[in-house]
């Protein structure tokens, strides 16, 4: 049984993940500081918001409100 994928609008990535990220699966995203985490989030939730008109939910432990404005501003 193939498991359903959910398409994260970057299409390279969709393509390595074979189809986008596994629908009704939590997936965490790990990494040392710099490593592209919160942008990659940032960036799934706006192509899920404006793209598939997803919900969507970021959670951080140690990065802050205006820091995550810093991330979203760039990209809209």
């Amino acid at each position: 049984m193939a498991l359903e994928k959910i398409q994260t609008g970057l299409s390279e990535l969709d393509n390595i993940l074979g189809g986008g990220i596994s629908k009704d699966f939590v997936t965490f995203i790990t990494g040392g500081p710099g490593s592209g985490k919160t942008i990659l989030s940032i960036q799934f939730l706006l192509n899920g918001a404006t793209k598939y008109s997803d919900k969507g939910l970021i959670i951080t432990f140690n990065g802050s409100y205006s820091a995550l404005k810093q991330y979203m501003f760039p990209l809209g």
